[in-house]
């Protein structure tokens, strides 16, 4: 497909998810999977286009509001270290 045509075919759907603001988490990972297959798409057949580089910063902008909400504890890496890492080698 054509450049214009892919463009022409998804550009209303690329607007509405840059306008449209939501915290539903199930509506954020169903915008974010859709503009992720259009990204894949858009990287295969035009690499080096400004489509491309659009939906790469849409994209962007839908993982930040996915996971700026997850707070991870102060001490994550020495949990890590001294729990995690210690029980990959040793099953229970």
């Amino acid at each position: 497909m054509r450049e214009a045509l892919f463009v022409k075919q998804n550009s209303g759907k690329w607007k509405s998810y840059e306008q449209m603001h939501t915290s539903n988490p199930d509506d954020l990972a169903d915008r974010f999977i859709d503009i992720t297959n259009d990204l894949a798409y858009a990287k295969t057949f035009y690499p080096k286009s400004k489509t491309t580089a659009y939906l790469n910063g849409l994209a962007a902008g839908l993982h930040q509001s996915i996971y700026r909400n997850k707070k991870e504890k102060l001490n994550r890496f020495g949990h890590f270290w001294k729990y995690e890492l210690p029980m990959l080698g040793n099953p229970l």
